[in-house]
């Protein structure tokens, strides 16, 4: 089970005797490991249903014997329990660019395009799905992006291109949809509209 998770199943303690059975404890020999009742009583030739829940605190497998205390005059009042607790699944999602900033396209013609690329990182231990890329200013864009997983410790490189319409200083941001678990989905996007060259 992953941390933080619980999982159940179910115990019998069944009374094979002539008289009524009297349990007054119930030990699992560990926190991790609880039970839904802890006395009770049984009548002959009968049984009762205990839930025991499993809630591991570590990515460690654990093992204990759960103990019943009655009045029983036979039998087995023992049984071994165990489990296994798993990593919690991490999709840290990480943005690189080509500079420090972001994504710096410096100056392109107006009515030009160039190019930049945009690295997507997946720093976790679970595949991350990039479902969407946007872009605060359109002057930005990654033409038709597709959905995408990311495998642990992989990257993605996406074409991200920049196309000034006007002399002008663009600065936007770019936003990537996922189902990360932690991590930065933003990076800041700048670049320079300059004059065309006139040819004559």
């Amino acid at each position: 089970m992953t941390v933080g998770t619980s999982a159940s199943t179910t115990l019998t303690i069944s009374n094979t005797g002539n008289s009524t059975m009297t349990w007054s404890g119930l030990s699992t020999g560990n926190a991790v490991f609880t039970a839904s009742a802890t006395s009770g009583t049984v009548a002959a030739g009968g049984s009762v249903t205990v839930t025991l829940t499993f809630t591991p605190a570590t990515a460690t497998n654990y093992s204990s014997t759960l103990t019943v205390t009655s009045d029983a005059t036979g039998g087995s009042a023992t049984a071994g329990i165990s489990g296994a607790g798993l990593a919690a699944s991490t999709r840290i999602l990480e943005l690189e660019g080509n500079a420090s900033t972001g994504l710096a396209f410096g100056e392109v013609r107006v009515g030009r395009t160039d190019g930049r690329t945009l690295r997507i990182r997946n720093r976790g231990n679970g595949a991350l799905t990039v479902s969407g890329i946007t872009f605060s200013n359109s002057a930005f864009s990654a033409g038709s992006f597709q959905a995408r997983t990311i495998d642990p410790g992989g990257n993605l490189d996406v074409d991200v291109s920049f196309t000034p319409t006007s002399i002008a200083s663009y600065v936007g941001t770019v936003t990537v949809q996922s189902d990360k678990t932690s991590g930065t989905n933003t990076l800041t996007t700048t670049g320079e509209g300059v004059p065309a060259r006139i040819v004559f």
